[in-house]
């Protein structure tokens, strides 16, 4: 039997503000891991917008970068579930 503490916990969790929030938190530190990843002079010609459907989409200037962003999705993912637990993106669109 749960608690009443965990069911609240549960419910709270479920709120559309917490999960905007959440979201948009995910999209800051995926900007900082791309960042990381393709270096800060790159950044002009990419961004994490929003994240729908558990789907991170990362604006992109040029095709080349697109690819970039494909080759290196795992990666990307897997930095973005080590920084933030809760994040729940299945995949990288890349928007050209």
């Amino acid at each position: 039997m749960k608690s009443l503490f965990s069911i609240l916990k549960e419910k709270i969790q479920d709120t559309p503000v917490l999960r905007s929030a959440n979201a948009s938190l995910t999209v800051e530190e995926a900007n900082k891991i791309l960042g990381e990843i393709f270096g800060q002079e790159a950044m002009s010609f990419l961004q994490a917008r929003y994240i729908k459907n558990d789907i991170l989409h990362i604006w992109c200037q040029s095709p080349t970068v697109a690819s970039e962003i494909r080759l290196n999705e795992n990666e990307i993912l897997a930095k973005i579930r080590e920084k933030n637990t809760s994040a729940k993106i299945i995949r990288i669109k890349t928007i050209v």
